[in-house]
C-alpha cells in the first residue's frame, strides 16, 4: 500500500513538472473534457454507445452523465487497446488514441512516458499501469486533473473486474 501511494505521489509530481516541457491544451475557465465529464476527450462514434453517454458537444466530443462514466469509458478504451489490439507501448497507445494532426503525438507520448516513468517504446502492461496512464492522459488532455486517485482506481477496477459495462468498442 505504501509503495502504491508513493508511486501515485511521484506520478503527480512528474505531471506537474512535465507540463512545462510539453505543449498541452490550456482552456479557460473549464476545459472541455472536465465540462463534458469526458476527461479523455473521447469523440463520438456511430459504432459505439457508451454507458452514461448523454449527448455530444458542438465539436463531436461525447458528453457523459457523470465523471465516473467518462473515467470508465477511458478505462474501457485502454483495456481494448491492450487486449484486442495488442498495444503495449506508450508510442503505439498515443498513435491509436490521438487523431493524427490534431495532437502532437511525440509530445503526448513524451508526456505520458515521463509522468508514468516508462520509456516511450518500452513494452508495458497498460492494464497494470492504467491508473497512472489515465492520470497522465487527463493532465495532457485538460491541463489539469481534478479527479481523486480513488475515482480513477474505481473506474479501472470496474472495467478490469467486469463491473459496470461500457458498450463494445
Amino acid at each position: 500500500m505504501h509503495n502504491r501511494i508513493q508511486r501515485e505521489e511521484e506520478c503527480e509530481d512528474r505531471a506537474v513538472k512535465a507540463l512545462g516541457k510539453f505543449p498541452y491544451k490550456r482552456e479557460r475557465p473549464t476545459p472541455r473534457g472536465i465540462k463534458n465529464d469526458n476527461p479523455g476527450n473521447i469523440r463520438w462514434s456511430h459504432a459505439m454507445t457508451w454507458d452514461g453517454e448523454s449527448g455530444t458537444d458542438n465539436n463531436g466530443f461525447v458528453i457523459f452523465s457523470t465523471p465516473a462514466d467518462g473515467l470508465r469509458a477511458l478505462a474501457t478504451l485502454l483495456t481494448t487497446y491492450q487486449v484486442r489490439e495488442h498495444i503495449h507501448t506508450v508510442t503505439d497507445l498515443v498513435e491509436r488514441y490521438a487523431p493524427a494532426g490534431v495532437v502532437l503525438e511525440d509530445s503526448y507520448a513524451g508526456f505520458i512516458s515521463e509522468v508514468v516513468g516508462v520509456g516511450r517504446t518500452e513494452r508495458i502492461d497498460i492494464i497494470a499501469l492504467m491508473p497512472l496512464i489515465m492520470r497522465a492522459m487527463i493532465w495532457f488532455e485538460n491541463g489539469q486533473n481534478p479527479y481523486a486517485w480513488w475515482a480513477i482506481n474505481n473506474a479501472v477496477e470496474d472495467i478490469v473486474s467486469g463491473g459496470p459495462k461500457q458498450g463494445n468498442p
